[in-house]
């Protein structure tokens, strides 16, 4: 008996050694398709997979060992929103899990869901070959939705500005963008598939943003300068799937010095510069009607006549009436409507009450955004001109540009709200400003709200507290 037993033990922990060990219960996917939902939240059905709360890295990281206590709290966890547990809307609920105790809740999180496996970013542990560190490099993780065969799939080897996963030839990939302007894409599905860099040292960049609809392919510029003395910009574009890409217009060649600039992306639709010595302007194209090059040579579509170059540009939808776009331009929100190509100043409208307003996300003809000052969660509605308060809280909001959406309900981070918490102010000689003392908890937990709320409904805490 005492050797069935010992050979028993022995096949089970070998067992677990192949197999991982789940941390909770097994849910199923009923999506084939990628659910991405803001990047630091992503649901599943009724189960939220989320960061707990929100610590920045490049300030208070500085060890593994560091990282260690950060991942206490600031890890990956799960609850199911259909059987919330809590005392009140300022207590964490009871039911939430931890999947991961990985440092997930950062300034560059994202994470998503393919198949039945979680994605999710942390900060680099590795060194390099001089023993030091770089926290602000990328590790990519993926783990099944109970949280069995947690495994590193990639770490950067310089910090990533952008990552995106999109869709082409029937494939998802997980695009990035690194500091020495290289542009990588690495396969995911059932199988992980190798990092490639499919192009090097760019000058501007066109990728459709997460999970947007495209045609497969990345735009890109490098600038040139030819023999004859003239300079200006080469436009290329990239295959996805096979890293083939392709020179679809030379700014340097006919006697022409012309750049082009990027500067927005909306699924097939982009947005660029035009720059010659008659002066610049900005233009767009749809990619999937019109041929790039001949929309440059034609200077077709004007979207904004100004040297003043435009960022940030987030489709309108929903609403034929209103289709267009927003984007950013001398530091002013803007809206224009194709159809008429009426532009309207946002800022103007939101100045008044919002001055540091931050646009988090655009959802059909809504502009959500927040608002440090206020403490608080809004929307803009480009049909009526209104804006709709969606919360406001007594604590401090993360004002940052972190959020997750799941087409009914806001996530956001927030500090608790605790009685017990004092803050005490010493003055300072006079124009050596104040040494605030802050005692309690000074964390940033995830909280949930619904969009449009009834009068009884608020807010509720899902990060669990220390």
């Amino acid at each position: 008996m005492k050797k069935f037993l010992k050979l028993f033990c022995f096949m089970f922990c070998f067992a677990l050694l192949l197999t991982g060990c789940a941390t909770v219960s097994n849910i199923k996917n009923n999506s084939k398709e990628l659910i991405y939902n803001g990047g630091s939240v992503v649901r599943v059905g009724d189960y939220l997979y989320f960061a707990n709360n929100i610590d920045n890295a490049s300030e208070n990281l500085d060890s593994n060992k560091g990282y260690k206590k950060l991942a206490g709290t600031a890890n990956l966890k799960r609850v199911n929103l259909s059987k919330l547990k809590a005392k009140n809307e300022n207590t964490s609920v009871k039911n939430s899990e931890t999947v991961q105790e990985e440092f997930v809740g950062y300034e560059n999180t994202n994470m998503f869901v393919l198949g039945n496996y979680i994605y999710y970013s942390t900060p680099n542990l590795h060194k390099d070959k001089s023993n030091n560190n770089h926290f602000d490099y990328t590790t990519i993780y993926r783990c099944k939705l109970n949280g069995d065969n947690n495994k590193e799939i990639y770490t950067t080897s310089a910090v990533i500005s952008r990552m995106d996963i999109l869709k082409a030839d029937g494939d998802y990939y997980i695009v990035m963008v690194d500091s020495e302007s290289n542009i990588l894409r690495m396969k995911i599905g059932k199988k992980v598939g190798k990092v490639e860099t499919i192009a090097k040292k760019v000058t501007t960049y066109a990728i459709a943003e997460d999970n947007q609809k495209n045609n497969g392919y990345i735009y890109y510029t490098k600038d040139y300068s030819g023999t004859d003395g003239l300079s200006g910009s080469r436009v290329y574009r990239v295959n996805i799937e096979s890293g083939k890409d392709k020179l679809i217009y030379n700014g340097v060649a006919g006697g022409r010095a012309t750049t082009i600039k990027f500067t927005g992306r909306q699924n097939d639709v982009v947005f660029y510069t035009h720059t010659n010595k008659s002066g610049t302007e900005n233009y767009y194209v749809d990619l999937s009607k019109t041929n790039f090059t001949t929309s440059i040579l034609n200077k077709d579509n004007l979207f904004y006549a100004s040297a003043s170059e435009i960022s940030d540009v987030k489709a309108i939808t929903g609403n034929k009436l209103y289709k267009g776009y927003t984007f950013v331009v001398d530091s002013n929100l803007m809206y224009k409507n194709v159809r008429t190509n009426e532009i309207e100043n946002i800022s103007t409208a939101l100045s008044e009450n919002y001055s540091d307003f931050k646009i988090l996300f655009v959802d059909e003809c809504k502009i959500f955004f927040n608002s440090a000052t206020n403490n608080a969660f809004y929307y803009y509605d480009v049909t009526t001109k209104d804006v709709t308060e969606i919360v406001k809280m007594n604590s401090t909001i993360y004002s940052d540009a972190i959020y997750g959406y799941d087409g009914t309900n806001l996530y956001y981070y927030a500090q608790i709200v605790d009685e017990d918490a004092e803050t005490t102010v010493s003055a300072q000689a006079e124009g050596e400003g104040e040494e605030t003392e802050e005692k309690g908890d000074q964390n940033y937990y995830l909280y949930t709200v619904k969009i449009n709320r009834s009068a009884n409904e608020t807010y509720q805490l899902l990060g669990k507290t220390v």
